[in-house]
C-alpha cells in the first residue's frame, strides 16, 4: 500500500505534489496576479543589488514603495536599531540570493 505523501516547496511559483495511490498531482498554490508581493519573510535578508534606500516606515510600506518602482524586483526593511534608530527600506534590483539574518524583513515583487 502506498503511502500519502507530500512536497510543499515555498518561494516563487510555489507548488503542492502529492503523490495518491501511485498517481502524480500538482497543484499550483498561491497564483498571484503581477505586481503581488512574495514575501522572503521575516529573518531574511536579500543583501546588495540596492537600486534606493529611504529611512523610515514599515514593511507594507517598504513592499509598496517596491512595488511602485517598475525597476524593483525585490526589498529589505532593515529593523531599528540595525542600522541606526531608524528603520530602513532597501529597493533591489535584481533579485540578490537571499540569507537569514534577524535584522530584515525582505520580499519579492512578482511582475
Amino acid at each position: 500500500m502506498m503511502q500519502l505523501s507530500e512536497a510543499r516547496p515555498s518561494g516563487l511559483g510555489a507548488a503542492a505534489l502529492t503523490f495518491v495511490s501511485g498517481n502524480l498531482f500538482l497543484a499550483l498554490l498561491c497564483a498571484q496576479p503581477a505586481g503581488a508581493v512574495d514575501p522572503c519573510g521575516f529573518n531574511c535578508d536579500l543583501p546588495g543589488n540596492d537600486i534606493a534606500a529611504f529611512a523610515g516606515g514599515t514593511p507594507d510600506q517598504c513592499a509598496a514603495a517596491c512595488r511602485q518602482n517598475g525597476g524593483c524586483n525585490a526589498w529589505t526593511w532593515v529593523k531599528p536599531g540595525y542600522q541606526g534608530p531608524a528603520p530602513v527600506c532597501y529597493l533591489k534590483n535584481p533579485i540578490p540570493r537571499a540569507r537569514g539574518a534577524a535584522c530584515c524583513i525582505s520580499g519579492y515583487v512578482l511582475r
